[in-house]
């Protein structure tokens, strides 16, 4: 929400926490904290002093869904066995959902990789069409 909030606003104009937690109504410190971390990943730029605020620095169609899903929550994965980090689970050995669960996995962070968030906020036509990954185009 925060990424299309400052998405939306007019070039040159710099959006604020404080603008983006009172209009979305979004906890001002988890606002800040995403907003902070978008910044230091350069996908926006933080312009300091009481004029200051937020604005992006790269386009929304170059950022992926699965780039700002990590960057926000760290690795991703449909359950914690199957996160890039964490492979550790004391199941894993007679678990029965593990195998189908990784293909499942493994095909939502590639699907993931092709959505630009431009698409997700509604600011590109979206470049796949549900057609093509039903006949497996993706």
């Amino acid at each position: 929400m925060s990424l299309k909030h400052v998405a939306i606003q007019p070039v040159g104009h710099l959006t604020t926490a404080k603008e983006i937690s009172l209009s979305k109504n979004i906890p001002f410190d988890v606002t800040s904290r995403v907003l902070q971390i978008m910044a230091r990943e350069k996908i926006l730029e933080s312009i300091q002093g009481v004029q200051g605020g937020y604005k992006l620095s790269r386009s929304p169609a170059a950022i992926s869904l699965f780039e700002l899903g990590e960057m926000i929550e760290g690795p991703l994965g449909l359950v914690r066995c199957l996160s890039a980090t964490n492979n550790e689970c004391e199941f894993i050995g007679t678990c029965n959902v593990h195998s189908p669960l990784s293909v499942l996995n493994k095909k939502m962070l590639e699907f993931c990789k092709t959505i630009s968030v431009a698409e997700m906020i509604g600011v590109a036509p979206p470049q796949k069409s549900i057609h093509s990954m039903r006949e497996g185009t993706l």
